[in-house]
């Protein structure tokens, strides 16, 4: 009887422990609700996942935001959803059961602010497998997929997921929904959605990459400046810089001062002004060519035009 008492206090003892462990020190705690309903969309060609309520921090943070995190299986493998405010970037990486780390991103206009909402559209079909990223309503770019989350949790031993959200923000996933019927219900404005879709064809045909973790993959097998701690799921920023490493074989790149040279973060900001003010120029010589195409059309049809002069 005894023997049965100290056993029952030793699962309670080891479950609070747990449940402690990986919801007190997390900043992503384990939501089982979304696991349900990611589970139920794993095998669908498309789905939607809608973040809400994006708070700022109180205090400045220059570490990566984890927002969501999908964790396969009993190995170590995740794909976690970060946002850098620092940079400007929405990011998505993938933790692989061997350490490797892989990143892409997307610059974004502006995440200095509290966002209204995150809409992240997946498309898991093999030949266009990415994600299309809406923040505040507007488009803002894609991310490819090297693997989709289907394939992902089918490499596994067991079909088992979990889900894990950032505590604060509120996260939903729809099934057999179209991206205009979740800007519709997020009460987006139709004008900014189709001016901000305008700019799709820059997006695909000139992507812009600046730094080590582009769109194109990045393996880091050493900690990197979004780490992610195994355990408990928490982002750490890491204390060892990245390394610079040598693009050209005849002439070394020498280290920066920070305090007087341009740095990353300054190069990535001039570069983001002018991304956007390519986009502008962009925008006004499409509304041009469209003006003239018109005057052309009216001219070759216009009747007047085609009578001969007085007097003939």
């Amino acid at each position: 009887m005894n023997l049965s008492r100290i056993n029952i206090f030793l699962l309670t003892f080891i479950n609070i422990s747990t449940i402690f462990f990986v919801y007190s020190n997390a900043t992503l705690t384990e939501d089982k609700e979304l696991t349900t309903s990611l589970r139920g969309s794993l095998y669908d060609e498309d789905f939607i996942i809608v973040v809400t309520d994006i708070r700022t921090r109180k205090k400045p943070n220059t570490e990566a935001e984890p927002l969501l995190a999908v964790k396969y299986g009993e190995s170590n493998r995740k794909t976690v959803l970060m946002l850098d405010r620092r940079t400007n970037r929405v990011i998505l990486e993938n933790l692989h059961s061997n350490g490797r780390r892989t990143t892409k991103h997307i610059v974004v206009n502006n995440l200095s602010s509290s966002l209204k909402n995150l809409i992240v559209s997946v498309h898991q079909k093999q030949s266009e497998s990415r994600i299309d990223v809406y923040i505040d309503c507007m488009y803002q770019g894609s991310i490819d997929l090297k693997k989709s989350f289907r394939e992902l949790a089918d490499e596994e031993e067991f079909l088992y997921i979990e889900v894990f959200r950032e505590n604060k923000c509120k996260i939903k996933i729809h099934r057999e929904r179209t991206i205009d019927d979740i800007l519709k219900e997020e009460q987006c404005s139709r004008s900014f959605e189709k001016l901000d879709r305008s700019y799709n064809f820059l997006d695909n045909n000139f992507p812009f990459e600046f730094d080590s973790s582009s769109s194109k993959t990045n393996d880091r097998s050493k900690r990197g400046p979004y780490d992610f701690n195994h355990s408990n799921l928490s982002f750490e920023s890491s204390s060892i810089a990245r390394k610079r490493t040598v693009r050209r074989g005849d002439i070394g790149i020498q280290s920066l001062d920070e305090k007087i040279c341009l740095t990353d973060s300054q190069l990535t900001k001039t570069l983001n002004e002018l991304i956007q003010a390519t986009k502008k120029i962009w925008s006004e010589l499409e509304m041009n060519r469209r003006e003239t195409h018109e005057l052309r059309i009216l001219m070759e049809n216009c009747v007047a035009c085609r009578q001969g002069m007085v007097g003939e």
